[in-house]
């Protein structure tokens, strides 16, 4: 079994060694996720107030206007559509390069802020697909199982949906190496998924306790917030996963 304690252990090691380099790339992650949020939610008012205004149309006085109404509204959802998928897509890369970053970092390597960004591109595809894999691997049986067991009555329902939760759960935590794969390895997104679920059964105590100690340190969260977030427990927590893949091998 991995020792999650252990990786944390040299995580922090590492973090005291290069504390100023963990700091500055946590802060321009954190910098970079905010304005993405940014341009989403400015995305989503402008496509709100779009969408109004072709719904408005479609009930107007005459036919052209239900077919303008139509057409504007459809537009609108495609075009939001595929802004939710760039914007998953950056989303991704940046969690990726700055994955990679901390990885070089505890490796006694140098990051540049230049670099940092052109990694973005770079990992965006591999771990894009990463997710929708894992997605598809968690949803797909999550929606049959209830399903299925809302077939037989309300009792079974409520059954099948707190099936379909530890399901997910297990399937997250058996999921847990699949990112670091991609990043420590270059694994392809299919790749990745098959070897966090090939390694990840032999480890899953040690998992356990990674996600345990994660959600500990996570509590002074609730008074420092924003600062502690990225100032300490992003590089930390991040470290940590990348050491306990590295052992889990």
């Amino acid at each position: 079994m991995v020792d999650a304690v252990s990786a944390f252990s040299e995580a922090f090691a590492a973090y005291k060694k290069s504390i100023r380099d963990f700091i500055v790339y946590s802060i321009a992650m954190n910098i970079a996720s905010v304005i993405l949020w940014g341009f989403l939610l400015v995305l989503l008012i402008v496509a709100g107030v779009v969408s109004l205004g072709s719904i408005n149309a479609m009930f107007a006085p005459g036919g052209a206007g239900f077919s303008f109404g139509t057409l504007g509204f459809g537009a609108t959802v495609i075009i939001l559509l595929i802004a939710l998928l760039i914007f998953a897509w950056v989303g991704s890369g940046l969690n990726g390069t700055y994955l990679e970053t901390i990885a070089m970092l505890m490796g006694g390597k140098k990051q540049t802020m230049g670099a940092f960004f052109r990694g973005i591109p770079r990992l965006a595809t591999q771990l894009l697909a990463v997710s929708i894999i894992s997605g598809l691997l968690i949803m797909v049986p999550m929606a049959i199982i209830v399903a299925l067991l809302s077939l037989a009555g309300p009792i079974a329902a409520i059954l099948g949906v707190l099936i379909a939760i530890a399901y997910a759960i297990l399937m997250a935590l058996l999921l847990t190496f699949a990112t670091p794969g991609v990043i420590l390895e270059n694994r392809s997104a299919v790749s990745a998924v098959k070897y966090s679920l090939s390694i990840a059964p032999r480890h899953f105590l040690g998992i356990i306790i990674y996600v345990v100690i994660c959600a500990v340190a996570a509590l002074p969260a609730i008074i420092l917030n924003v600062l502690y977030i990225a100032f300490f427990y992003m590089p930390l927590t991040s470290a940590a996963l990348l050491i306990l893949y590295k052992k889990a091998k």
